[in-house]
């Protein structure tokens, strides 16, 4: 029973840490940064926990007790954050779709003109948030010839493609 308890601990711990470095200062890289920032705070507050559950018997019993359930724990904590990691980037930057909700919502009861929602949604707002997202993690450069992937954004736009080739969807959105 401790897993289902210890492991959403730990990643509650690494979210409050997550909160706090990026209040003190936003990476650069948020993606690998976050990445390794929940890693990290999984297994040391694992290591950690079982720490004080050796030095305090009382402790103890509301910790997994063998390896099979540390690594349950560790886990899950780690489920839970890789979870958080897919969907921080709808959280981190624009949203087209809640964009939308959003404005049409603001509009009131009439509504809001499918030429105004062009107008409000340009490239500006939409493309380059995301250019500059794939610059920031290592992805992409954007130089004088134009914007190029990394060996780091080809190898991922490969994973991407070859999944959705699985699922039977195409390339583009």
């Amino acid at each position: 029973m401790s897993v289902v308890f210890v492991g959403p601990i730990l990643f509650a711990l690494a979210f409050v840490i997550h909160w706090i470095v990026w209040q003190i200062r936003r990476p650069q890289a948020t993606g690998q940064a976050l990445i390794f920032l929940l890693t990290a705070t999984v297994f040391g507050g694992a290591a950690v926990l079982w720490l004080c559950g050796r030095a305090e018997p009382g402790l103890a019993r509301f910790l997994p007790g063998d390896a099979g359930a540390w690594a349950q724990t560790i886990a899950f904590g780690l489920a839970i954050s890789a979870a958080y990691v897919l969907t921080y980037p709808a959280i981190e930057v624009e949203s087209p779709i809640m964009v939308i909700i959003d404005l049409i919502q603001r509009s009131g009861p009439g509504g809001l003109e499918r030429s105004e929602l062009y107008r409000r949604l340009d490239d500006d707002f939409l493309v380059t948030p995301r250019i500059n997202d794939l610059v920031n993690e290592g992805l992409a450069v954007d130089g004088d010839n134009g914007c190029r992937l990394t060996e780091k954004g080809k190898s991922l736009g490969r994973i991407f493609i070859v999944w959705r080739k699985i699922l039977g969807a195409g390339i583009g959105g």
